[in-house]
């Protein structure tokens, strides 16, 4: 029987080395403000049940945006922290602390850095034909900034680094709904997106805040999690 710890692991990993979000690099409609957003989180597998609270942060470093995610869980804490630049929010580097560690920056097309997990070094050396745009902690706050309205689509590329490839990303609004998250009741755009063999995902995003509200993330193994916005 699966324990809730492996439970998380399983998890944690797909959710970091599945691709979250990828296709061209979109135009944004605005940039992104400093801030901090606090959220609760539910990862559950049939009756099981994993409750998490991540803090999102923002803030304007050496000219480029840094945005962090820390998740707090019953194990312990798990940092991301991707670097974008300002204005295109095209990934510039990413970092990862959890039950492994992650890191790689971006530099002309390359992007190289290193995998640590289990005892072992992994080397990540990808050309990229793209850029990469909304990976990682930048991905729910980028996808905000989106021209959305009911029918857009898009696609975009992040890097899956488990396969050591950049894949596209398929992104479109479904349509309008209004959410009641513990931050409140909201209208919001109700926003579908996957990567080949990736995460099936859903951003409710505010229109009069372009703040997301809420998320879910259906992972390859039928894992769920879904993440409402706090007060």
């Amino acid at each position: 029987m699966i324990t809730m710890r492996n439970l998380y692991k399983l998890a944690l990993y797909l959710l970091l080395l599945v691709p979250s979000l990828q296709g061209q690099v979109p135009k944004v409609t605005a940039d992104l403000k400093p801030g901090t957003l606090k959220a609760r989180g539910t990862l559950s597998q049939g009756p099981q049940q994993l409750s998490l609270n991540f803090t999102s942060t923002i803030k304007e470093e050496n000219g480029a945006w840094v945005i962090t995610d820390v998740t707090e869980t019953p194990f312990g804490l798990s940092t991301d922290t991707v670097t974008v630049e300002k204005g295109t929010l095209i990934v510039r580097k990413r970092a990862i602390q959890g039950e492994g560690t992650i890191s790689f920056e971006v530099s002309g097309n390359k992007a190289t850095g290193t995998v640590e997990a289990a005892g072992r070094q992994i080397p990540i050396s990808v050309t990229l034909d793209t850029p990469l745009f909304a990976d990682g902690p930048a991905a729910a706050h980028s996808i905000t900034l989106l021209p959305l309205a009911e029918g857009y689509t898009i696609s975009y590329y992040n890097l899956d680094v488990a396969s050591q490839r950049v894949l596209p990303v398929r992104l479109r609004v479904v349509g309008s709904e209004s959410v009641t998250v513990p931050a409140g009741t909201f209208d919001t755009f109700k926003v579908e997106y996957a990567a080949e063999g990736g995460n099936q995902s859903t951003l409710w995003v505010a229109k009069e805040l372009r703040k997301p509200v809420k998320g879910q993330s259906i992972l390859p193994n039928g894992v769920s999690l879904t993440v409402e916005l706090l007060p």
